[in-house]
């Protein structure tokens, strides 16, 4: 009878553990689930934990919730070619920006970066045409000083309606950095 009852329970966590992990997964960036907003606070939660639930599967989650474009700019930010495998262009990333000292450490949480919380102090702006902008502030967790400003262009996956990451304009206001550049920053701090 214990044997029974055993093998019931394990079955039950089983299916338990299956249906966390599809939910997780649709949770999770590129999601035709997300709006913008939920969109770019998944991508910064799963980039909060790099290796949860695989190594590198954070910056995995950046990297395939990109567009084309995108994608290829981050390969050149790491000075990877085209034809580099996904995986290693996400672990030669993420050993980039989880360096001390980089800017976008705080992103991934390494451990000189400094606790953050999310908002989004504006409107989405939606273009009508596929394509949204969103403003996202990473502010001291417990201060509210603002740490980073982004601007996120977001472009819609035409096979289901997911967003991807076209573009990411990042201001920085720690003094321990250089105040934002805009655009080339991004490019100019990984590479």
């Amino acid at each position: 009878n214990f044997d029974a009852g055993y093998n019931i329970l394990l079955k039950r966590i089983g299916l338990l553990r299956v249906q966390s992990s599809v939910e997780s997964q649709l949770s999770r960036p590129p999601s035709s689930y997300l709006d913008t907003i939920g969109f770019v606070e998944a991508l910064l939660s799963a980039l909060r934990v790099p290796d949860d639930p695989l190594p590198d599967s954070g910056i995995g989650t950046l990297f395939h919730s990109s567009t084309w474009r995108w994608r290829a700019l981050l390969r050149e930010c790491i000075g990877a070619p085209r034809d580099a495998e996904a995986r290693v262009v996400c672990r030669a990333l993420g050993n980039a920006i989880s360096r001390e000292g980089n800017q976008f450490g705080i992103l991934v949480g390494s451990d000189d970066s400094e606790d953050y919380v999310t908002s989004f102090p504006s409107e989405v702006v939606d273009l009508n045409d596929g394509k949204s902008w969103v403003e996202c502030q990473l502010r001291a967790a417990g201060s509210d000083r603002l740490l980073v400003s982004m601007g996120w262009r977001l472009k819609r996956r035409s096979m289901d309606g997911a967003w991807l990451i076209d573009g990411i304009d990042w201001h920085e206001y720690r003094d321990s950095y250089r105040p934002g550049i805009g655009r080339e920053e991004w490019v100019r701090s990984l590479g």
